[in-house]
């Protein structure tokens, strides 16, 4: 999930970028464990070192999605709830483990302790997906767009099965839900209703990309998308035409049924 400051920031300097953010975070009177570094990035906060390794798990699945290439990414771990809050922007945090702002990534450490093993990477690659792609995000990107490759990233290798990563928009589709368009930016607004189903739609959607053209071409629309819109990416990358690929994302959301 983005957070409130969702404006990619440039990866070149990004220490002294986030220099304000590194002294919020609280550190043990009588420990050290509260810096750690990874190939490609910091941790600092409480148990670093734990993060830190979880962190070094996630980052080449990302880097080999995006394309390769070094990334930085500075990841925060407050003591409580509430300077999470305070840090990332985020005031709406139910079930949310983590939130990228402005390329740093802030842990919620209460609903990050009910993680699965496979959970807490499934987060941290997603959430390193919103780092990376961050320069390639414009306001002409979707929201379905931006959290639907952090999703295609997060769930690749997971081992969790489609049912297992849809279950909510299943539901809805069982009580007979059936999308007509795309999901909206506004669709996405932290507290909105079926928020959990509005996230798996965007992953469809950029699983059924992932289908037609791989995962190099789901980052080439995404590419195309942010310089050139929407439009343009679904003509030039998966050519075909909106309409039609809303209408087989459709099918492929009623086939959940």
């Amino acid at each position: 999930m983005r957070g409130a400051v969702t404006v990619g920031l440039a990866l070149a300097g990004p220490l002294l970028a986030m220099a304000p953010l590194v002294g919020a975070v609280a550190r043990p009177a009588s420990s050290t464990a509260w810096l750690a570094t990874t190939d490609g990035g910091l941790v600092e906060g409480h148990d670093a070192a734990a993060y830190a390794r979880e962190l070094q798990r996630a980052e080449p699945a990302v880097a080999a999605a995006w394309g390769g290439g070094p990334f930085w990414t500075l990841l925060l771990v407050p003591s409580s709830s509430t300077a999470a809050a305070r840090l990332s922007g985020q005031q709406d945090q139910d079930d949310v483990a983590a939130v990228e702002t402005g390329g740093t990534v802030v842990v919620e450490p209460a609903a990050w302790a009910q993680l699965s093993p496979v959970g807490r990477q499934v987060t941290l690659r997603h959430e390193l997906t919103h780092v990376v792609s961050g320069p390639a995000t414009t306001a002409r990107t979707p929201t379905w767009l931006i959290e639907g490759l952090a999703d295609a990233v997060g769930f690749a290798g997971s081992g969790l099965s489609t049912a297992q990563a849809s279950a909510e928009l299943t539901t809805r589709v069982r009580a007979g839900f059936r999308p007509a368009a795309l999901p909206a930016d506004a669709a996405y607004a932290p507290g909105s209703a079926d928020l959990a189903a509005t996230y798996e739609e965007g992953w469809l959607a950029c699983r059924l990309i992932e289908a037609r053209v791989g995962v190099a071409g789901l980052v080439a629309a995404y590419r195309e998308t942010g310089v050139r819109g929407w439009p343009a990416a679904v003509r030039d990358v998966l050519h075909t035409t909106p309409a039609a690929f809303t209408a087989a994302w459709r099918a492929r959301v009623a086939a959940l049924a």
